[in-house]
């Protein structure tokens, strides 16, 4: 924030935590930045529940493979980022 980004995002797979997005990971962010920083969110966001979850924690962007899936209600590759 002090640098002036505009957003952070949470990993999607290099590190230790893994590639799976999760609302603890987005909660985390949400809860260490100030406004106008947001919250972006990506990772095995393959599903309508995952992608609410993750707003829901705070996100305000996600990156997702699986978007026609999403939007179908229906459930992305999950070895799809």
């Amino acid at each position: 924030m002090e640098a002036g980004v505009d957003w952070v995002k949470q990993s999607s797979g290099w590190g230790k935590g893994g590639c799976e997005a999760t609302t603890h990971d987005v909660r985390i962010l949400k809860e260490n930045i100030q406004a106008p920083c947001k919250v972006k969110v990506s990772g095995k966001v393959n599903t309508i529940e995952k992608m609410q979850a993750m707003f829901e924690a705070g996100a305000e962007l996600v990156g997702t493979s699986s978007g026609p899936e999403i939007v179908n209600r229906m459930v992305g590759d999950i070895n799809n980022y």
